[in-house]
């Protein structure tokens, strides 16, 4: 009380640096208010800020009291200071969320990310890396050293982001986690703490927070311990990190995060393909993706052979996934390639699949409707003798103008159908009688 009176006493005479020595020395007994106040004017920031870091060390700082500090630094610039505070060593003695905040706010991005770092919040790590700093493959490299079940959660959060900044590298962490082969990235040690530069007091980059050793564990399992030189994260036989039993999402999940990166998803899906765990709904699901992946490829390709060679891949996923047995359930989407394949006007597709559901009048008149006469007579010849009703349908396209009746072939594939129509008893001789006279 004496001393905050004679500091009073002081104020009132205008020396104000004395009058705060004695304001410090009554720091336990004295409203921070009634001094604070005093202090507020711009011309005496310096002993303001004197005090409020002599709350904080005497452990009576709110967060108000955090974030007027922490203004004051910002106002003079004085980074040296700023990263003293943040880097106090033992218990905190100020409130983290309200520092990491103000720091943000500030521009202060890698002090932000050093709080949140030190602290285990990996979520708002990767949150300061991608909003603030706009460091994309920092932020994919810091996902890459947690611990799968922390991983996972802040990977499907920024996966677009990423992607569209980092295609290869998020691309292959995708594959890594999808497949059950994610281990958390070993490759910097961590060293005994990050050293801010002699001259300006600033980290020397956002990366040196890649050697902060972390504080303690948290949940078992839940967070990787460290950002780097994960010892505690995973087991190390001889050197090697031994990938970490975690549950594998659905494949499903990941579809999403590919929105607009054609290329990117496709090696998605083929290297899930590969695996040999893959249950048959979920092959069903890549399987199908990967079809109209190709196709929309296909379609989009200025240079033709590129363009034939995306289309037979999609050809080769409908023969190869056991289209060849009638009696095997396809591990393909039947209806959903039917769709994609007339969208994108991939006739081979449609064949294949109503060949292989024996829909052989669909096969035909898909080529009739399309006035291609050569591809009736092939498709005629090739699955007339599994389904006779091809042949009246046939007849009814030869015979419907003089113009189809007088290209080459069609002559006398007219007199085969005339003669297995009569053979087989197909037609009454007065319905084809009606058919031939409908072109003339």
């Amino acid at each position: 009380m004496i001393f905050r009176k004679y500091g009073d006493y002081l104020y009132q005479k205008g020396d104000y640096d004395t009058a705060m020595q004695q304001y410090l020395r009554a720091v336990d007994n004295t409203e921070p208010s009634q001094v604070i106040r005093k202090y507020l004017d711009t011309q005496r920031i310096h002993n303001l800020i004197d005090y409020l870091e002599e709350l904080h060390e005497h452990d009576k700082a709110t967060a108000d009291h955090t974030t007027l500090l922490l203004n004051c630094y910002a106002k003079l610039k004085d980074t040296e200071k700023l990263d003293a505070f943040i880097r106090q060593p033992g218990e905190l003695k100020f409130d983290l969320d309200t520092a990491i905040a103000m720091c943000r706010q500030g521009g202060y991005f890698e002090q932000a990310a050093y709080l949140a770092t030190k602290h285990g919040q990996n979520e708002l790590v990767i949150d300061i890396l991608i909003e603030d700093s706009k460091k994309y493959a920092e932020a994919l490299q810091y996902i890459w050293r947690l611990q799968p079940e922390a991983a996972y959660p802040v990977l499907m959060k920024y996966a677009r982001v990423l992607i569209e900044h980092c295609p290869t590298d998020a691309t292959q962490l995708f594959i890594d986690y999808y497949t059950g082969q994610y281990k958390p990235k070993e490759d910097v040690p961590a060293v005994a703490d990050i050293q801010p530069e002699v001259s300006g007091g600033a980290f020397q980059s956002l990366s040196a927070l890649w050697t902060l050793p972390f504080r303690g564990r948290l949940d078992a399992g839940a967070v990787a311990p460290a950002l780097t030189g994960l010892p505690e994260v995973s087991a190390v036989d001889e050197g090697v990190a031994i990938v970490p039993d975690y549950h594998k999402p659905p494949p499903r999940t990941a579809f999403s995060s590919f929105v607009d990166h054609p290329t990117e998803f496709i090696h998605f899906l083929e290297a899930m393909l590969q695996q040999s765990d893959v249950s048959r709904s979920e092959k069903v699901d890549l399987t199908t993706a990967l079809f109209e992946m190709y196709l929309e490829t296909a379609n989009k390709c200025a240079d033709q052979n590129e363009k034939e060679r995306r289309q037979q891949r999609a050809k080769d996923l409908i023969t190869t996934n056991d289209m060849n047995s009638r009696d095997a359930e396809p591990a393909i989407d039947i209806s959903n390639v039917l769709l994609l394949s007339s969208l994108s006007k991939f006739s081979v597709g449609t064949t294949l699949i109503r060949e292989r559901a024996n829909l052989y009048p669909d096969i035909l008149r898909s080529y009739t409707s399309a006035k291609d006469t050569a591809g009736t007579i092939s498709a005629l010849r090739k699955y007339g003798s599994k389904d006779l009703s091809l042949y009246p349908l046939a007849l009814t396209y030869f015979a419907s103008s003089e113009k189809i009746i007088e290209e080459p072939g069609v002559k006398e594939e007219v007199q085969i159908c005339l003669q297995k129509i009569d053979q087989e008893r197909l037609l009454a001789p007065l319905q084809v009688v009606k058919i031939l006279s409908q072109g003339g």
